[in-house]
């Protein structure tokens, strides 16, 4: 083997362990990024699902609070009570509550 042969095949082994060892460092960097992603979409997806309760709560409350003023228009003690309260709902408008504090 002449002194040229040589010292190229010792560059190449030299180049291809850094090539080795670069494309582990790039694929633990990639592991991490992919667990980051996991993570962030599980975070948004649970807010997804609070949103869709909260959505869900909202409409329940709206039609609670609607039955609770219909009966206080038949009630004259839940009609005082809401007033001592100063919880008023209007049935006119599109049969929407709204509070007032």
């Amino acid at each position: 083997m002449t002194p040229w042969q040589f010292w190229t095949l010792n560059v190449l082994s030299v180049l291809l362990a850094v090539l080795i060892l670069t494309q582990y460092v790039l694929v633990q960097d990639l592991q991490k990024r992919n667990q980051l992603v996991v993570e962030m979409q599980q975070k948004i997806n649970a807010g997804r699902q609070q949103i869709a309760a909260a959505r869900q709560a909202e409409q329940i409350l709206k039609v609670s609070a609607i039955r609770v003023a219909q009966a206080a228009e038949k009630e004259p003690e839940l009609k005082n009570l809401l007033k001592k309260y100063n919880l008023n709902v209007n049935l006119t408008d599109s049969a929407a509550p709204s509070s007032a504090k």
